[in-house]
């Protein structure tokens, strides 16, 4: 077999974000390059999947997680909340490899202040997230997230859709 031949491989290959990379809205980017976005709060649906014990990646309490919670759910909630994000569609949860996407998310204005004076810590975060997660799953419905290119898709529909 030829080294350079990956037709022959018995699976699909990843999708390019490249053609998604002009989507843009005031609060949400959508990036190939996180290195401006390093130290932005990474947010994962791990942390919100109710299905998931606290062990194994649940951040927030059972009685506010919701079951399937998919990251563009998470798009729908924070956008709600007015915060700076970052879409990464190729990330996953090193412990839930078949839930594709994370959404970072900036608390810190450029001079040095709380973009909402309300939310302060990422714990204070995931609580106001899983406040809003309901409302987004009645509004967005369900999200193949183990379909890299069906979550690229919604992603880039939502954005567009958000302003």
């Amino acid at each position: 077999m030829n080294p350079d031949d990956v037709d022959d491989m018995d699976f699909p290959l990843p999708v390019s974000v490249d053609d998604f990379s002009d989507v843009r809205q005031s609060n949400a980017l959508y990036a190939q390059d996180v290195a401006p976005f390093k130290d932005w709060i990474c947010i994962y649906p791990i942390y919100f999947d109710a299905n998931v014990s606290i062990h194994k990646g649940r951040k927030v309490k059972k009685a506010w997680a919701i079951k399937n919670p998919n990251v563009i759910h998470l798009m729908y909630a924070i956008h709600k909340l007015s915060f700076k994000t970052c879409f990464e569609p190729v990330k996953r949860h090193p412990r839930t490899f078949d839930n594709y996407g994370r959404i970072r998310v900036n608390l810190l204005l450029e001079n040095g202040f709380y973009a909402n004076q309300d939310v302060t810590t990422k714990h204070q975060l995931l609580q106001k997230i899983a406040n809003l997660l309901p409302e987004a799953q009645r509004s967005i419905g369900e999200v193949d997230s183990s379909d890299l290119e069906a979550v690229v898709n919604a992603g880039k529909k939502y954005l567009r859709v958000a302003k």
